[in-house]
């Protein structure tokens, strides 16, 4: 069953399914997936692997587009990213840092990450560069 995701997106598809753990807060709308990490999590192979495996059965085998809205503070081990690599139909990572957050991130190199990789200040610059980059507008 659909519905509307509470993130307000111009022109976004329903909202298909959520997941939540300890780790994150995860929206799948037709071809992208909004994550939101907990405050304070290290983020690493081991401990995202069951909700990476969970979350890939619903974008089932089309392109996708992940956007990490980085409303709160926390860590990511640099090896994560060769695992990215081998997410199948992974199109690109969208990172979102609001307005007033203030933090730093290094968009990973080319040899540690080979999917598009873009920062943004809002979630709605982050969609529209997630549609474009699956081919797609808004409605």
């Amino acid at each position: 069953m659909s519905q509307e995701g509470p993130h307000n997106l111009p022109g976004a598809p329903p909202l298909l399914h959520t997941m939540e753990n300890a780790l994150a807060k995860v929206w799948f709308y037709e071809n992208i997936v909004l994550v939101e990490v907990a405050q304070g999590v290290n983020i690493n192979y081991k401990n995202t692997f069951d909700l990476i495996v969970k979350g890939i059965n619903y974008v089932d085998y089309k392109p996708w587009v992940y956007i990490s809205h980085r409303r709160h503070p926390y860590e990511v081990d640099p090896k994560f990213y060769k695992y990215i690599n081998l997410i199948p139909y992974l199109k690109g990572m969208a990172i979102v840092y609001p307005e007033g957050i203030d933090e730093t991130f290094e968009v990973p190199d080319g040899d540690s990450i080979q999917k598009k990789v873009a920062v943004f200040d809002n979630l709605p610059k982050a969609y529209h560069w997630a549609l474009a980059l699956l081919g797609k507008t808004t409605q």
